[in-house]
C-alpha cells in the first residue's frame, strides 16, 4: 500500500509562490488549447499555496489574465509592478526580484516558505538573475519549481 507524501513545510507556515508573469500565462485564458493552462495557473492548481506574489513588467493591462487567474483559485493573488528597460536586464530583474521576495516575506520572514517558479517569464528572469540566489538565502524553506509541459499531463516540478 502506498503512503500519502506529507509535506515537509509545518502547518503554521504561509506557503507563498513568487514568479514573474510570462507571455504564456497572458495567453492562457484565451488560447488553452494552444498553450495550456500557462505556468503560474499549473502552479497555483497543482500546489497549495495562500499566497502568490505575481511580479509583471508588462505595459499592457495584466488584469484581464488576473480576474481568469483568480476564477481559478483560492490562493490570494497579489501583483507586483515592476518597471524594467527590457526583459534581459540582469541588474534590474535581480532587484525587481528582491523587491518581490521582500514584499512576499512581509513582516514575518521566518514563517514564510517561498517557491520561486522557473518557468515564467524570460530566461533571465527564470532564476539566473534573482531566484536562484533568493532560494539560498532564503530560510531552508526556499523551494524552486518549473512547469512539466512536455509531459503527457502538465505538472510541476520541484528542480
Amino acid at each position: 500500500m502506498r503512503q500519502k507524501k506529507e509535506s515537509c513545510i509545518l502547518p503554521d507556515v504561509r506557503r507563498v509562490l513568487v514568479a514573474w508573469i510570462g507571455n504564456t500565462d497572458l495567453r492562457a485564458p484565451a488560447e488553452p488549447y494552444q498553450v495550456g493552462l500557462g505556468p503560474v495557473c499549473q502552479a497555483l492548481e497543482t500546489r497549495q499555496f495562500d499566497e502568490a506574489f505575481l511580479l509583471s513588467n508588462y505595459k499592457n493591462d495584466v488584469v484581464p489574465y488576473l480576474n481568469w487567474l483568480r476564477s481559478r483559485t483560492k490562493t490570494r493573488i497579489e501583483l507586483v509592478k515592476e518597471e524594467l528597460t527590457g526583459p534581459t536586464q540582469f541588474g534590474e530583474i535581480y532587484e525587481a526580484a528582491i523587491r518581490g521576495v521582500l514584499k512576499a516575506q512581509g513582516k514575518t520572514p521566518g514563517e514564510t516558505a517561498l517557491t520561486f517558479h522557473l518557468s515564467p517569464g524570460t530566461p533571465a528572469m527564470a532564476g539566473r538573475a534573482g531566484w536562484r540566489f533568493e532560494t539560498s538565502r532564503c530560510s531552508s524553506r526556499g523551494s524552486l519549481v518549473r512547469a512539466r509541459k512536455w509531459s503527457p499531463a502538465p505538472s510541476i516540478e520541484r528542480v
